[in-house]
């Protein structure tokens, strides 16, 4: 990237000056001037570090939220599935089971409606034996009392 580029000590030309107290001073101004854009740049390549490091250090932790994402909605489609599966599997169940008792009671039901049938039948035969009998006696009885 261009901002890991860090500018390299710049050699500029050096001017004829007079020699003298203000040689000097100028020298060591000048000395100074390139001791201070040094150490700028060095601050300024640790700043761009340290930006890259952040840049990297966000996409990492971007990843490992995406990661998880992923991995959190995986678990949870197989523990939907694995629900929708068992609550299938019960209402299945259920279903067979109240069947199975419906068959039962039709069956219950069957056998009552026979029973009730044939205790039906059976109360029309003593009802009609009970009525013969009665019309014997009766005729007896008044054959008795007309002797």
């Amino acid at each position: 990237m261009e901002h890991d580029k860090v500018r390299g000590n710049r050699e500029s030309p050096r001017q004829t000056r007079p020699a003298g107290p203000n040689a000097e001073i100028g020298e060591k101004l000048h000395g100074l001037v390139e001791m201070l854009l040094d150490h700028l740049q060095a601050k300024e390549a640790t700043i761009y570090r340290g930006a890259d490091a952040y840049r990297k250090n966000g996409i990492n932790c971007v990843d490992k939220i995406e990661r998880r994402y992923m991995q959190e909605r995986q678990a949870l489609n197989e523990t939907w599935k694995k629900d929708g599966d068992r609550f299938l599997r019960g209402t299945r169940a259920a279903k067979a089971a109240i069947d199975e008792r419906g068959k039962i009671r039709e069956k219950a039901m069957q056998q009552l409606n026979e029973t009730a049938a044939r205790r039906r039948h059976l109360f029309e035969q003593a009802t009609t034996s009970l009525r013969a009998l009665h019309g014997r006696l009766m005729q007896g009885n008044v054959a008795d009392y007309e002797d």
